[in-house]
């Protein structure tokens, strides 16, 4: 009988807010994470210690403590301190595709940034995982897939698979049995070395390989400083070898092992959505509607509307806020946690979530509204006024848009760039020249070359709703219209 190899994960999994709020869950963190950079300075035994796979901890810790950067970024380069590759550990099943496209992104950027990523999906513990991961992990360079929560017995009986999204791509996948199989070892050698031996009998019957994988941690976890001692007991009874190793290095030897031995590996199409082994909480798609709905309208404004607004406006010449863009996204990711998204938190931990999402909301249409007036001041000024009417899907467009305008004009028929006349239809007037003109120009955000001009050419301002025939509008791009002032008749 093959000697069985247990490979001992230590970690940390840490929860940014829950019942809990981030407040707390950040000071915890600093004590923690100190803790975790001397422990491995002090004990080369120590081989390593995975800081959950996602950076935004890091980013607020190394914010807080800069003087331990040197230390952490030193450590990860010497492959003992494991980070990313999320931002954020994230809810596959209630963000959208961009949303975890930008998470990887993120992360990876941010963890390479101090050296290295993990090259694992690492997904310990959100509730259940889209088909298409392996997809996404892929084009963002990821080597395995791994999670815990979601599979059954009737989709794949064997812990390691391969997992094939609906384009075909296949990836090599673990399914964790628990991130905290070994969260609470006793210290004596019986105590452990009969534990050692319960683990492997638990899990042998899943695998048909003969390497047992341990995690050494739990939700907020500190580092257990003494595991190097626990792991040569276990070695010392000589019926099975023990050693703390990286996930990465774990799961390159157990694939190496199938394709080794040619042992059989069942191949898996779709999601993972039972709750045969874990908690799959399916009430989170519904909890806090109200957060789920600005969740799902930010997630489309950003990837629909800011990012590709802002790459038109760069055609023209206008900067591309690529930090603040990140930033949005950032306090979008926040709230993409498996942790934070599902909405059933404390109050308070809400509260902070909607604050997030409010933030996030103002910034994004700021953004938008700036880029818009930069790009129309780079277009042609005529002696009408102006406006513009975008496109930015990636195909041409004919429709009705709904617009409100501001005008000098009561009645005006719209021009388009040609001359022609468009159709529109107005379906309110108000007159708001004691509200707009009693103020300086520059405080509605007129262009400052024509400051002086401005308030000798307008005598009353209109705020317009109106509803127009716009037609061929080019595909990510914008056509200029124009107002005519028209007599009364």
């Amino acid at each position: 009988m093959t000697k069985k190899k247990i490979k001992i994960i230590p970690h940390t999994h840490w929860d940014k807010e829950w019942y809990f709020t981030s407040a707390r869950s950040l000071v915890y963190s600093l004590k923690d994470f100190d803790e975790v950079l001397d422990t491995l300075d002090a004990n080369s035994d120590f081989k390593c210690f995975h800081l959950d796979g996602q950076m935004s901890i890091v980013e607020e810790y190394l914010e807080l403590h800069p003087e331990r950067e040197e230390q952490f970024a030193r450590l990860v380069k010497e492959g003992r301190l494991i980070i990313g590759p999320w931002y954020t550990q994230p809810d596959t099943l209630v963000v959208s595709g961009e949303s975890l496209l930008k998470n990887l992104e993120i992360g990876i950027k941010l963890a390479n940034k101090y050296g290295r990523h993990q090259s694992i999906g690492y997904l310990p513990d959100s509730f259940g995982m889209s088909s298409q991961m392996p997809q996404i992990y892929h084009h963002m360079g990821l080597k395995y897939a791994f999670f815990r929560r979601g599979i059954a017995k009737h989709l794949v009986e064997n812990r390691e698979f391969m997992w094939e999204s609906p384009d075909g791509t296949k990836m090599f996948t673990h399914n964790l049995h628990h991130y905290g199989n070994m969260a609470y070892p006793l210290n004596g050698k019986e105590e452990i070395t009969a534990y050692y031996q319960e683990m492997i009998d638990k899990l042998g019957d899943s695998s048909l390989s003969d390497t047992v994988l341990l995690y050494n941690g739990e939700d907020q976890k500190p580092i257990r400083k003494n595991l190097p001692e626990l792991v040569k007991i276990g070695n010392e009874s000589g019926e099975y070898s023990v050693e703390i190793d990286t996930l990465e290095n774990a799961l390159a030897s157990i694939q190496q092992e199938y394709l080794e031995k040619k042992l059989p590996l069942p191949t898996y199409s779709g999601e993972f959505t039972f709750g045969q082994f874990s908690r799959m909480h399916k009430s989170i798609f519904s909890t806090r509607v109200d957060l789920k709905q600005l969740n799902n309208h930010l997630e489309n404004y950003l990837s629909n509307i800011v990012e590709p607004l802002s790459v038109l406006a760069s055609d023209a010449g206008s900067k591309y806020e690529s930090i603040l863009i990140d930033n949005i996204w950032k306090l979008m990711l926040l709230n993409s946690a498996h942790d934070s998204i599902g909405n059933c938190n404390s109050d308070w931990t809400n509260e902070d979530i909607k604050a997030r999402y409010v933030k996030a909301k103002s910034l994004a249409e700021e953004l938008v509204e700036f880029k818009m007036r930069e790009i129309g001041q780079q277009v042609k000024q005529l002696d009408l006024t102006q406006f513009q009417v975008y496109n930015l899907l990636p195909n041409e467009r004919s429709g009705f848009i709904d617009i409100e305008l501001y005008t000098p004009y009561k009645l005006f028929t719209i021009l388009d760039a040609d001359g022609e006349e468009t159709k529109f239809i107005v379906n309110q007037v108000d007159e708001v020249t004691d509200s707009y003109l009693k103020k300086s120009i520059k405080e509605i955000g007129v262009n400052n070359e024509l400051d002086a001009e401005w308030p000798n050419k307008i005598n009353r301002l209109y705020r317009v709703q109106l509803t127009l025939c716009a037609e061929k509008l080019p595909s990510m791009g914008y056509q200029t219209y124009y107002f005519k002032e028209m007599g009364d008749e």
